[in-house]
C-alpha cells in the first residue's frame, strides 16, 4: 500500500491514546478511594481532559494547515507522554489536583490525535475499502482497551499500583514519536488547499456534531462506568468488575475488527441506525442479566468508523473541517456527559445514572435523522 507509513502511524497514535483513556475508566473505583474524593468531583478527571481534548479540536483550522497530521501526531505524544506521568505524580503527591493538571496537558494531545489518526486512516487509506480500513483504525482501539484492564491487573499481581500503571503508559507515547520521524506527510499540502470556512452550513454541522456526540458519549459512558456501576450498584468485587470491562472491550474489538474484515454492502446510513438500534435493546436487556451491558459493545463497535466514513463521503473536499467540527461537538458532548453522570451518581446512585445512556442514545437517533435530511439540502442548494 502506498501510505502504509501513513495510516499506521494513524493506528500506533490510537494505541497509545486508548491505553490512557481506558487506563483512565479501570482505575476510577480506585482514585476515588486513593484520594478520598466524591464521584462529581472525581468525574473531573474525565471531564477537565474532554474540556482540553475539545479546545483541541476547535483549534484545529490553525494547528492542522500550520503542521500537517504527522507533526502534529508528534506534538500529541509530547502532551499525552507528560500528561500521563503527571496523573501518576499527583498520586505520589496525594494531590488530585496536581493529576487534573496533568490529566488536562493529556487531553490536549487526545485532541489533536482524534483528529489526525482520523484523517490520515481516511485520507491514507485506498478508498475502496475506506470504510474497512478505518473500522480497523477503532478495532485497534478495541485490542488496546483490551489490554489496558490487563496490564492494570499485572501491576497489581506484581504488588503495584495505578500510579506506576500511568506512569509506565509514557512508553508507548514515546514510541509513537519516534516513529513519527520516519514518516513522510504525503497530504499536508492538501490540507492548507482546502482549508476554509463552510457558508450556511452551521445548523447542519451542530446536527452533524450532536448525533455523533451523543453517541461517542453513551460509548465512552458505558466504558468509563462500567466498572464503577458494578461496583457500587452491585457490590461487584474488583476483579469480577474488571472482568466485565474486559468483556465490553473483548465484544468492542470483536466487532470493529470482524467488520473490518467482511465486506458489507449496506450503506453507511442504515449501518448507523442498525447500530444504534440494536445498541439500546442489547443495554435495555442488561436490566434482566448483567452480561448485555458489555455485549453492547458488539453492536456500537461499528458505528463511529462507519460516522466517520459517512462524513468522508458527504463532504469529500471539506471532510477534515466537518471532521474537526464534529470533533468539538464529541468533546462538548463527553464533557458534559462526563459531569451530568457524576452528578445523578453522586445525588441517585450508580444504578440511575447508568440510565442517562437512554437519553444519550435516542438524542443520537433523532439527530441523525434531522442530520440526514439538511446534509441533502445542504447539496442541493450547493448544485444550483
Amino acid at each position: 500500500m502506498k501510505n502504509f507509513g501513513y495510516v499506521s502511524l494513524g493506528y500506533l497514535s490510537l494505541v497509545a491514546l486508548s491505553l490512557i483513556d481506558n487506563g483512565r475508566g479501570s482505575v476510577y473505583p480506585e482514585l476515588l478511594q486513593y484520594f478520598q474524593i466524591r464521584p462529581d468531583k472525581g468525574s473531573l478527571i474525565f471531564s477537565l481532559m474532554s474540556i482540553t481534548s475539545f479546545i483541541a479540536y476547535l483549534t484545529t483550522s490553525f494547528w492542522l494547515p500550520s503542521f500537517g497530521p504527522v507533526r502534529a501526531t508528534r506534538m500529541a505524544m509530547v502532551m499525552m507522554g507528560i500528561g500521563t506521568f503527571g496523573i501518576g505524580l499527583g498520586g505520589d503527591f496525594l494531590n488530585f489536583d496536581l493529576s487534573l493538571f496533568f490529566g488536562a496537558w493529556a487531553g490536549f494531545g487526545f485532541g489533536i490525535t482524534g483528529i489526525t489518526m482520523n484523517f490520515m486512516v481516511d485520507n491514507g487509506a485506498p478508498s475502496e475499502h475506506k470504510r474497512r480500513y478505518l473500522s480497523g483504525l477503532h478495532g485497534v482501539y478495541g485490542v488496546a482497551s483490551l489490554l489496558a484492564p490487563q496490564i492494570l491487573s499485572l501491576f497489581y499481581f506484581l504488588n503495584s499500583d495505578w500510579i506506576h500503571f500511568f506512569k509506565f503508559l509514557l512508553i508507548p507515547c514515546a514510541l509513537v514519536f519516534i516513529y513519527s520521524f520516519f514518516i513522510e506527510d504525503t497530504h499536508h499540502d492538501e490540507i492548507k488547499e482546502n482549508d476554509g470556512s463552510m457558508p450556511n452550513a452551521f445548523l447542519m454541522n451542530l446536527m452533524i456534531g450532536l448525533f455523533a456526540g451523543f453517541y461517542v458519549a453513551s460509548e465512552i459512558m458505558l466504558s468509563s462506568r462500567l466498572k464503577f456501576y458494578l461496583v457500587e450498584a452491585h457490590n461487584y468485587s474488583d476483579i469480577n468488575a474488571n472482568n466485565y470491562l474486559s468483556y465490553f472491550f473483548l465484544f468492542l474489538m470483536l466487532g470493529r475488527l470482524g467488520f473490518a474484515f467482511l465486506n458489507i454492502k449496506l450503506s453507511s446510513n442504515k449501518l448507523i441506525y442498525i447500530s444504534l438500534l440494536t445498541s439500546l435493546i442489547c443495554f435495555s436487556l442488561g436490566q434482566f442479566h448483567h452480561i448485555f451491558y458489555p455485549m453492547t459493545a458488539l453492536f456500537m463497535s461499528f458505528c463511529f468508523p462507519v460516522i466517520v466514513d459517512w462524513i468522508s463521503n458527504n463532504f469529500p473536499k471539506k471532510n477534515h473541517v466537518v471532521l474537526a467540527q464534529t470533533m468539538s461537538y464529541i468533546g462538548v458532548s463527553i464533557a458534559i456527559m462526563h459531569f451530568v453522570f457524576g452528578v445523578i451518581a453522586d445525588n441517585f446512585g450508580a444504578k440511575d445514572a447508568i440510565n442517562f445512556f437512554y437519553f444519550l442514545n435516542i438524542g443520537s437517533i433523532i439527530f441523525f435523522t434531522i442530520a440526514i435530511a439538511m446534509v441533502k439540502k445542504y447539496h442541493q442548494k450547493s448544485s444550483l
